[in-house]
C-alpha cells in the first residue's frame, strides 16, 4: 500500500459537521417563500456542486429571483450560525497520530477562502494545515480548478496524495488532480450516493488507518 504524506481535507461535511444548520438554513429560506421544506435525507440525496442545481431540486426558481441574490441570503445566515457547528471528532482524534508520522495537510474547498480561514482560526487549528485553498466568491460552484492549481504547490508525488472528501464532486475534485481519495458518509451526500460511484468509503477508524496506510 502506497504511504501517504499529504492529506487534502475537504472542509464541510467533512471536517466541520455542519449538515443540520444547511438543512435548517435552506428550510428557513423555502418557509419564508411558501414552498415544501426537506428532510436531511432529501437533503442528502439532492445536494450537488454546482450549487445551484441543488438550489433548483430544493424547489426555488430562478424565474423569481436569481441564484446570486439567493447565495447571499443563505451565506448570511451561515455566517452568523457557522459557530454553532463542531468539528467531526475522527479529525480532532487522528490529528496527533497524523503529526507523529509527518504527515502533512491541506484543504480543497468549495466555500469562500475568507470565510474558511476565519473558522479555521476560530477553532485554533489553521496552523494544522500547510495550504488553505478556497474559492473568491460564495457562489460554490467548482472546486476542481483550485484542486489542480493546489496539487502543484504540494511538493509530494500524487501517489503519496489521499483527498479525504463527503461528496460526489470530491471523486470529481480527486480525479482531475489524478490523486487517490476516501469519502465520508458524514451527511452531505447519502451513502447510496457516493456507493453510486465508488467503494471508497471510510465507515470507522479501522478504515481511515488503512487508507493512510498508518
Amino acid at each position: 500500500m502506497k504511504q501517504i504524506k499529504h492529506i487534502i481535507w475537504d472542509w464541510n461535511g467533512t471536517i466541520l459537521d455542519d449538515t443540520k444548520l444547511c438543512v435548517d438554513i435552506i428550510n428557513s429560506m423555502l418557509t419564508k417563500r411558501n414552498k415544501s421544506t426537506i428532510t436531511e435525507k432529501i437533503y442528502s440525496d439532492i445536494f450537488d456542486f454546482p450549487v445551484k442545481k441543488y438550489y433548483q431540486k430544493a424547489g426555488f426558481e430562478f424565474q423569481k429571483e436569481s441564484f446570486e441574490n439567493l447565495s447571499m441570503e443563505y451565506m448570511s445566515i451561515y455566517e452568523k450560525r457557522k459557530y454553532e457547528c463542531n468539528l467531526h471528532s475522527y479529525f480532532l482524534n487522528i490529528q496527533p497520530l497524523i503529526k507523529s508520522k509527518g504527515i502533512k495537510q491541506s484543504i480543497l474547498s468549495a466555500y469562500a477562502e475568507e470565510y474558511l480561514i476565519d473558522i479555521l482560526s476560530y477553532f485554533s487549528i489553521l496552523d494544522n494545515f500547510i495550504y488553505v485553498s478556497g474559492l473568491k466568491h460564495i457562489l460554490a460552484d467548482s472546486k476542481i480548478d483550485n484542486g489542480i492549481k493546489l496539487i502543484e504547490k504540494i511538493n509530494v508525488p500524487k501517489k503519496n496524495c489521499i483527498f479525504i472528501g463527503d461528496t460526489i464532486h470530491d471523486i470529481d475534485a480527486a480525479e482531475a488532480m489524478k490523486i487517490e481519495y476516501c469519502l465520508l458518509p458524514s451527511g452531505h451526500n447519502s451513502m447510496q450516493r457516493l456507493k453510486s460511484r465508488t467503494d471508497k468509503i471510510i465507515r470507522n477508524f479501522t478504515d481511515i488507518y488503512q487508507r493512510l496506510s498508518i
